[in-house]
């Protein structure tokens, strides 16, 4: 499992979707790319692999730009992972230029096993959590830096 930059912006765009969703502004890939600070290209790579997950639609014209498909509260934070990580724990081991013995083979097996059980458990816990908990969390801190900003003053 590898998290690069697309992932965390993935939820990035999601939660300013919710955010600006009642304002006049458009969301499309340059609001994003302003409000995120990345690039045009990745923004738009993450926004067409939560289109195809179908966590948000896009929508042409004057009035159009980004929504979720539903509600904040039925999108999870694990929903959106396996839109970017897949549905499989994929792990891939290197053998050296020997065929590997059945030592080597069984440790593997044993190593596989192993994480495939902490995975799921991670993925557990991310599907109990929903894109609105997020969306919480992120405006409470939000309150927090800004009053921390003021007493500083």
């Amino acid at each position: 499992m590898k998290i690069g930059i697309r992932l965390p912006l993935a939820y990035q765009i999601i939660l300013l979707i919710e955010l600006y969703k009642k304002t006049d502004e458009k969301i499309n890939s340059v609001f994003l790319e302003k409000h995120t600070g990345a690039d045009s290209t990745i923004i738009r790579q993450v926004m067409k692999i939560l289109k195809d997950a179908g966590i948000i639609e896009s929508k042409m014209g004057p009035t159009g730009g980004l929504s979720l498909t539903r509600d904040l509260s039925e999108i999870t934070v694990g929903e959106v992972f396996r839109a970017f990580e897949g549905n499989e724990l994929s792990m891939v081991f290197y053998f050296t230029a020997k065929p590997p013995t059945l030592e080597d083979i069984s440790g593997h097996r044993a190593i596989h096993d192993c994480l495939a059980l902490h995975y799921a458990t991670y993925m557990e816990s991310m599907n109990n959590q929903s894109m609105a908990d997020l969306f919480n969390d992120y405006l409470r801190t939000q309150k927090e830096y800004l009053k921390k900003i003021k007493d500083n003053k």
